[in-house]
């Protein structure tokens, strides 16, 4: 899935844990939304917005009641 300004949403995330979703779309722009089932906050820990033609990394780890986020964009 993907387009602009996609929105995701995250279920069966453990707390403490580390995990990863690779955007192969280049089609996506904008930036993302994420909401994650049972946990309260999202954090974004750098650029989140996507780059049309390009594949992206989001990083996911999470922590107590908080899931942080950060991204890497293809160059």
């Amino acid at each position: 899935a993907g387009g602009t300004a996609p929105s995701y949403t995250l279920s069966n995330l453990k707390d403490g844990g580390a995990y990863t979703l690779v955007l192969t779309s280049t089609t996506n722009s904008g930036a993302p939304t994420f909401s994650v089932t049972g946990f309260s906050t999202v954090k974004f820990m750098g650029t989140t917005s996507l780059t049309a033609g390009k594949a992206h990394i989001y990083s996911f780890i999470a922590v107590g009641t908080v899931v942080y986020v950060s991204m890497a964009t293809e160059n």
